[in-house]
């Protein structure tokens, strides 16, 4: 009866013919033969074959019923999932995607004008060279000399590009576009699988272009591109967390002045006035301590003094005194340095004859300890030309 009352509408006989089996002729088709079949030999593998045939021809209802039967309850959500989806090829793609056919998945969503959906696919995949090819597809200003997102340039010459750029954290891609942010999201793990088997010089393009800083300075430091190091330093901000392990690099590589200018940008003057004084370099270390009000500046004044003295530069270690106006430690060390000339007499007495620099000395001695420290730039050349 129900038959029939459907019969007589305009579209409804054959699907009352072909459920209800009324004699219409029309035969059932191979998935209903088959779920007529396994209800006869119910069993959850068969229920499972039913189900996979019905999500591939889109036909979830017949899905759903067949996972309920073999108590598959999460294939359930997934079916209840793709009903929810209003776009058919989008429906195609997920369940293309359900049964590994990725490649199949990610052509109909190009087909589909979706490329975002294939680059999410593929990054849930965790093939982020994929990624980056599809990237560069879908942005057609990306040049083809291996600058585009996709492509990783060789060496580290994208550092200077991006100088001044804040420096970004691990995973983070702050002010970019969207697939700027996808690119340096696949650059940043594509960077991490070759740092993790010891690939330091491959890792350095990707950290780059992933603008992971930390990471990018660690290989570099394991390169040995010291160069690179200071050039990243010179590109972050002042006051960027990442300087002060920049720096300490650079110190425990020798290169003090880089280093030194690196603390004194991460905001620690003491600390860049130390390297300095460990590396010997006296002179950059006096000069930060007068730029920077350093408290303990005598003591440090001292101490290259000490060390000017120790190397046989005593005219050096005067012009220190003079310039850091400390005219009476100037005056002091003039009057010692004479007082070694004036052994001139001892030396004659003993038929040795005194040496040019001891009789500079001592004429710069006789015009007087008030005069001594104003007229120490005058006493090099004449030190210098003796010697």
């Amino acid at each position: 009866g129900s038959g029939g009352g459907s019969g007589s509408g305009s579209g409804g006989g054959s699907g009352g013919g072909g459920s209800g089996g009324d004699g219409s002729g029309s035969e059932p088709s191979g998935l209903e033969a088959a779920v007529a079949y396994v209800k006869e030999r119910s069993h959850p593998r068969l229920w499972r074959l039913i189900a996979d045939a019905a999500m591939q021809r889109l036909d979830f209802v017949t899905a759903e019923r067949a996972l309920a039967a073999c108590s598959d309850y999460a294939g359930i959500q997934m079916v209840k999932r793709l009903r929810r989806l209003p776009d058919p090829d989008k429906q195609r793609a997920e369940v293309a995607a359900f049964f590994r056919r990725f490649g199949d998945a990610e052509s109909i969503y190009l087909e589909s004008d979706r490329p975002d959906l294939a680059v999410e696919l593929r990054a849930q995949l965790g093939d982020w060279h994929r990624v980056l090819w599809l990237l560069d597809q879908e942005d057609p200003t990306a040049p083809e000399d291996g600058g585009g997102a996709g492509r990783a340039p060789g060496g580290t010459e994208d550092l200077a590009a991006r100088e001044g750029s804040p420096a970004v954290p691990r995973g983070a891609a702050r002010g970019m576009s969207g697939a700027d942010a996808q690119a340096a999201r696949a650059h940043l793990h594509l960077g991490e699988a070759l740092a993790e088997v010891h690939e330091w010089a491959a890792a350095v393009p990707h950290f780059s272009l992933a603008r992971a800083h930390d990471r990018l300075a660690e290989c570099l430091f394991r390169v040995e591109d010291f160069d690179g190091l200071v050039r990243l330093a010179a590109g972050l901000p002042p006051g960027a967390p990442l300087l002060a392990d920049l720096a300490d690099k650079l110190q425990a590589a020798g290169i003090t002045r880089h280093a030194a200018d690196a603390w004194v940008k991460a905001g620690d003057p003491k600390a860049a006035i130390d390297c300095c004084v460990l590396q010997n370099e006296w002179s950059r270390a006096v000069e930060l301590a007068d730029e920077h009000g350093y408290p303990q500046i005598e003591a440090l004044f001292g101490s290259y003094a000490d060390h000017l003295l120790a190397s046989g530069d005593a005219i050096a270690a005067v012009e220190l005194y003079r310039k850091a106006k400390r005219e009476p430690e100037a005056a002091k060390l003039l009057a010692r340095l004479g007082e070694e000339a004036l052994g001139l007499a001892d030396l004659e007495e003993e038929g040795m004859a005194a040496s040019p620099a001891a009789k500079a000395v001592a004429g710069a001695v006789t015009a007087g300890a008030a005069g001594a420290a104003s007229g120490a730039t005058t006493m090099r050349p004449a030190a210098a030309g003796a010697r």
